[in-house]
């Protein structure tokens, strides 16, 4: 067989197929307008637009319920620590392998705070800042700025 007939055939399938579909659909609507008629014949479908109403107004009460929880949920997620920003770094110079870390934990708003640990050979010193809108009222070390900077952009 030739390439012609092959695409004669696929064309056919292709037409067999969609006319199958098609013939599906037009049952079933057709099946529903038979419903219909015979619950207007039986003078049925005013009770039936009713009913359907009443499921309605019902769906519309669920559907501003879940608008009130989203928005209760979207405003809670907003506050959460969202985005972290991490730098490590060398505090001491008799120290290396950058054991010492600022860490910004920030909301979207860019609330939050900075950790900051400064590891030598003999101590280690810790430091928490509260930060408001991306700054924060005590002075940053240049580590800290940059993980709130990290972060801000995660």
């Amino acid at each position: 067989m030739g390439l012609f007939a092959n695409l004669i055939i696929f064309f056919l399938l292709f037409l067999f197929i969609w006319l199958t579909i098609l013939t599906l659909i037009l049952f079933s609507y057709y099946r529903k307008q038979k419903l219909i008629s015979k619950a207007a014949s039986q003078e049925k479908l005013p009770q039936i637009i009713f009913q359907n109403q009443e499921e309605i107004a019902f769906i519309q009460e669920e559907i501003k319920k879940l608008k009130s929880l989203f928005k209760e949920n979207l405003n809670l997620i907003r506050g959460a620590v969202r985005k972290v920003g991490v730098v490590r770094f060398d505090a001491f110079e008799d120290t290396g392998g950058q054991l010492s870390y600022s860490i910004a934990l920030l909301n979207d708003n860019g609330d939050g705070i900075v950790l900051t640990t400064l590891n030598g050979r003999s101590e280690s010193r810790s430091y928490a800042k509260l930060v408001k809108g991306a700054h924060s009222t005590y002075s940053l070390s240049e580590e800290e700025k940059e993980a709130i900077r990290r972060a801000l952009e995660s």
